[in-house]
Order: C-alpha cells, then sequence, then structure tokens
C-alpha cells in the first residue's frame, strides 16, 4: 500500500511542497525515487557554522564560506540540512535566516 504525505518546508522564505511517497511491501523492484533540492548562498559575513543536528546544542563540523553555495535538502523548524557535496547525502544543519537566493 502507498501513502503519500504533502510536508510544507519553509526555507530563505520561500514555502516548498514537498510529497513523500511510501511504499510498505517486502521487496520494491523498480521503485525510483526523485529528490529535490534547492541551491542557496550563504549570507553570513563572518561565514555560517554548518552543525551535526537542527540546533545551537549539535557539534560544529565545519564552516561554510559567505557566498558559498549549498543544497537545501530538508528542514526542521528554522534549520536547514545541507549537502554541501552535491551527491544526494546530508552533510549537517545550518540555520536558514542565513541562506538566500542568489
Amino acid at each position: 500500500m502507498n501513502n503519500v504525505k504533502v510536508v510544507n518546508h519553509v526555507v530563505a522564505g520561500i514555502t516548498f511542497a514537498v510529497a513523500r511517497v511510501a511504499v510498505s511491501s517486502k521487496i520494491a523492484m523498480g521503485v525510483s525515487c526523485l529528490c529535490l533540492s534547492i541551491i542557496l548562498q550563504v549570507t553570513a559575513r563572518d561565514g555560517l557554522r554548518l552543525r551535526a543536528g537542527p540546533g545551537t546544542q549539535f557539534d560544529i563540523k565545519t564552516t561554510l564560506v559567505s557566498g558559498q553555495h549549498v543544497n537545501v535538502i530538508g528542514n526542521s523548524d528554522a534549520w536547514s540540512q545541507i549537502d554541501i557535496e552535491g551527491d544526494g547525502l546530508a552533510d549537517g544543519y545550518c540555520h536558514s535566516g542565513f541562506l538566500a537566493l542568489e
């Protein structure tokens, strides 16, 4: 049985509606997934901390430089899940308030 859930994500003041599909079967053959991301730019003058989780209580993994482009692949409240490698895998979280469209 398939379940579809539409989730709204707000990043840089823009709301995105994303459909999540759950497929329940023992073996899923020929199933494809469309993964969406949006490319935004870091706007923090002194850089933006990439953290291990969505909050300041999580460890800092690295600092993104001002002007750097990142792929936003998800969010949790005011925090964006970031892919900096461009491979579709999550590298960490940063605060959405310091990301903007070019």
